[in-house]
């Protein structure tokens, strides 16, 4: 059995390190474990998981026995301006041995949301907006999200019905409550940053009705975001096409250069010498190509890290809309989110596109099939050139 526990407040690193690194944010966290029962647990070992922009330190620990007294170690988490968070949870698995036979336990633990923003001032006008409507009067902002109050020192005064908050990564989202209605508006100029907002505001409200009756409901009156989602999706695959094409004229080079290595060292190893033909000038044309091509691929690469975060954020907001939007259980949303898949790995052959794909296809010719009759075997994918 362990536990991890927050200590009193997200801090930042120190001024120098802000300067050179950007702003980052910091949270200190304890680590605890213990055997239960009267037995002892050998050959412990702590792995902690986490996704960017979080990280943590240190990742691992371990220890040869683990009895019923409590063993603590500190943990920090580091959020840098990298990424949107798409996952705020840390994974901490522990594996040990009991009586012979190994076995594992896994916990999530939440992260604190001022972990990945900052408050800032609120947007007048936004470019996206995403309205919440709720069946419990509107709360106060500032009661809701105590600890990322924003108040400039001339006014003295803060807002109740709107609030501003700054991702790390960049953008500005800000979040309205209706005085006379009991509606929330979530804007901002950057449509997949929206989406940690609106995950956290309906948790927050949840969480401050969860005694009242009838229970707290949210629903959403927007239809869902398709042709931002969809834009997202095509820049996402564009990128992907864009960094292949450039591996393949990465691979040409590669060949070229090394066949033009061999003829030189043929020519160098001739007993009877023989002019280089130009050689060496190709050869030098050729590694100029391959670096060129090798620093495109890089920007390629970062690209699509961005792309494939925004289109994980795009994802998951798309599919919690549609969950507002009508009559959904728990069970139905988590089919739905596995389709649209949220967690985008931007490094694997068989990218977003082709696990959708797949998904969405099963659907349509099992579960949501209107007949037995129209249940048959999923259509090939055939991508756009």
């Amino acid at each position: 059995q362990y536990t991890c526990a927050h200590m009193p407040h997200v801090h930042t690193p120190h001024q120098n390190e802000q300067e050179t690194e950007g702003l980052r944010t910091c949270l200190d966290m304890k680590l605890s474990i213990r055997a239960r029962g009267s037995t002892c647990a050998k050959d412990v070992s702590v792995y902690i998981t986490s996704s960017l922009p979080v990280t943590a330190n240190p990742t691992y620990y371990h220890w040869d026995t683990i009895d019923t007294i409590t063993v603590s170690k500190a943990v920090t988490v580091v959020c840098v301006p990298v990424l949107l968070p798409v996952q705020r949870t840390l994974i901490i698995t522990a594996s040990y041995a009991d009586h012979g036979l190994h076995r594992s336990t896994e916990q999530h633990v939440s992260l604190p949301f001022s972990l990945f923003c900052i408050p800032c001032q609120p947007l007048k006008a936004a470019e996206y907006k995403i309205t919440v409507d709720t069946n419990c009067p509107s709360v106060n902002l500032p009661d809701l999200f105590p600890e990322l109050v924003f108040a400039k020192p001339s006014e003295g005064v803060v807002p109740s019905n709107a609030m501003g908050f700054k991702l790390l990564a960049g953008p500005e989202v800000t979040i309205v409550s209706s005085k006379s209605s009991e509606r929330y508006r979530i804007q901002s100029d950057h449509f997949p940053a929206i989406t940690p907002l609106v995950d956290e505001l309906i948790a927050r409200l949840a969480s401050h009705w969860k005694n009242r009756a009838p229970p707290f409901c949210a629903r959403c009156s927007d239809k869902p975001p398709l042709n931002e989602y969809f834009d997202i999706i095509d820049n996402h695959y564009k990128l992907r096409v864009s960094m292949e094409q450039c591996r393949e004229l990465l691979k040409r080079h590669a060949q070229q250069f090394r066949a033009i290595q061999k003829r030189l060292l043929t020519r160098f190893k001739d007993k009877t010498p023989v002019g280089l033909a130009h050689l060496d000038t190709l050869l030098e044309g050729t590694f100029m190509q391959i670096m060129s091509l090798a620093e495109k691929y890089e920007m390629f690469q970062s690209d699509l890290e961005h792309s494939s975060n925004e289109l994980a954020c795009a994802s998951k907001l798309t599919a919690l809309v549609m969950k507002l939007s009508v009559v959904m259980t728990p069970e139905e949303y988590r089919t739905l989110e596995a389709c649209l898949n949220p967690n985008v790995v931007h490094d694997s052959e068989q990218g977003w596109e082709e696990q959708s794909h797949v998904a969405i296809s099963h659907l349509l010719h099992t579960t949501l099939a209107k007949n037995p009759k129209d249940q048959s075997a999923p259509v090939a994918l055939v991508l756009p050139d």
